[in-house]
């Protein structure tokens, strides 16, 4: 028995029995063994985050991705609540319907083809589109933005886009996110950045500066993770017996340990009982972690303005002029 590399965790062990009648046939079902093998233990390329997005209550959460290669290319793209339950997500056409002329119109996959009901819906009152969205393709430099749980409440959530990027290739989608909420006659925008999942990330920091932050943890693997939270006032204390790396160790005034669902996200924070220092420590194969300082959001007023009045509709010339 031995092992054998590329089958991820836990190793696999296979027993391979060698025959001197076939050693070609042999070979060749080793070699398929560990190109299988191989090829199951590469992962793909960490997923763009863009968390804290609120849907419902009178906000409204866009996520724009854009393809900046000149090549065609694939991407997963899901929308998760805090549980880690799906949301759904759905494509933002523009009003007009309209695509570049060197695009050529394709249906989204999850339109239903040759429907005469579908094909009688009227797309001009119909603003988005719910999608399949595995293994979506983007055209070379082409931009879809797709908003968060449509009419629904969704409440705190978070999307991922996950990238299937050919082998040897870097890559190529710019994926950017915001918020807007109306209030009255005001509308607030919100930007919100992606950022790239890593495994067992961790902060350590004082919050003097840091009033109201929030820090927001994403975990964007199938696998339950663990985040440490250790609030202080900045006491350290030593114990030699223990510590025989000679370092000073964090006296946490008010701890907790918290577990991570699958696909799930939390947010803490980073200010409790007085606490001068806050770190945070995780435990998982693909987590983001975000801090989430309060900035004032930009705003758009609109008003109504019942002054106007517009002429009526002017009548055709008659004929022979």
């Amino acid at each position: 028995m031995g092992d054998l590399p590329g089958a991820g965790t836990p190793t696999a062990l296979l027993e391979l029995r060698f025959s001197t009648d076939h050693p070609l046939t042999e070979m060749l079902f080793i070699t398929m063994i560990l190109s299988v093998l191989s090829a199951q233990g590469v992962d793909r390329a960490p997923p763009a985050v863009v968390a804290a997005l609120r849907a419902g209550s009178g906000c409204f959460s866009t996520v724009a991705v854009t393809n900046l290669s000149g090549r065609e290319l694939a991407a997963e793209i899901q929308a998760r609540l805090e549980t880690g339950a799906l949301t759904p997500l759905e494509l933002v056409e523009p009003a007009s319907g309209a695509r570049p002329r060197s695009e050529p119109r394709r249906e989204p996959r999850g339109e239903p083809r040759g429907d005469p009901a579908a094909a009688a819906i009227d797309r001009s009152e119909r603003s988005s589109i719910l999608l399949d969205l595995e293994g979506l393709p983007f055209a070379p430099h082409e931009r879809r933005s797709f908003l968060l749980g449509g009419q629904r409440e969704a409440g705190d959530a978070w999307v991922g886009v996950w990238e299937a990027d050919p082998p040897g290739t870097l890559p190529a989608l710019a994926v950017e996110g915001s918020i807007e909420c109306l209030a009255g006659d005001r509308l607030g925008t919100i930007p919100r950045p992606a950022a790239l999942a890593m495994r067992n990330p961790w902060f350590n920091g004082r919050v003097a500066d840091l009033a109201g932050a929030v820090m927001a943890l994403v975990n964007a693997s199938a696998q339950a993770a663990r985040a440490d939270l250790c609030y202080s006032a900045g006491n350290l204390y030593f114990v030699p017996a223990e510590m025989p790396d000679k370092r000073l160790a964090r006296l946490c005034s008010w701890s907790e340990e918290v577990a991570i669902p699958p696909f799930g996200s939390r947010e803490f924070t980073m200010e409790r009982e007085g606490s001068t220092e806050f770190a945070v420590h995780t435990r998982g194969e693909s987590i983001v972690l975000l801090l989430l300082r309060p900035v004032a959001a930009g705003l758009r007023v609109y008003r109504v303005d019942s002054t106007i009045q517009f002429g009526s509709e002017v009548p055709p010339d008659p004929p022979g002029r």
